[in-house]
């Protein structure tokens, strides 16, 4: 998988995947790009922390990092201390995209319960409008 400037790849079994590495790395700088060699993994390994997931392979699990729970935690004790006020219709959205991205781990549950937080985002004309959160949102942030 290649996600803008970061790659992961897999192979059946510990041999392969060390032969896909070096031939992905060799591909790399024949195409003239230069990995960032501190942060790159080339050696074949079973547990990884990718795009804020943690990965294992052993045991096909898929988890969320606990910096990115915090900070959704503290983005919802936010808004639900002040369900009350008006709220940057554009921090709203980025709590939205947090709950979204934990789908791969919490599964449909996170499309699920933000359709009416992003019907409060939809209500509004631009990024830089506030809004008050509707009953229904104020409930899927509770969730």
């Amino acid at each position: 998988m290649v996600y803008l400037d970061d790659g992961l790849g897999a192979a059946a079994d510990k041999n392969k995947a060390k032969i896909a590495s070096l031939q992905e790395h060799a591909d790399l700088f024949k195409s003239d790009f230069l990995p960032n060699e501190t942060k790159c993994v080339w050696e074949p390994i079973q547990v990884i922390t990718w795009l804020g997931a943690v990965l294992i392979t052993s045991t096909s699990e898929i988890s969320v990092t606990d910096k990115r729970i915090s900070s959704l935690q503290e983005d919802l004790a936010a808004l639900l201390a002040f369900s009350s006020s008006f709220h940057p219709v554009r921090k709203l959205a980025s709590v939205c995209e947090k709950i979204i991205s934990l789908g791969s781990c919490a599964g449909n549950v996170s499309w699920l319960m933000s359709r009416n937080l992003f019907a409060v985002i939809n209500t509004t004309p631009t990024w830089n409008s506030y809004v008050r959160l509707s009953p229904e949102a104020l409930d899927e942030l509770n969730f």
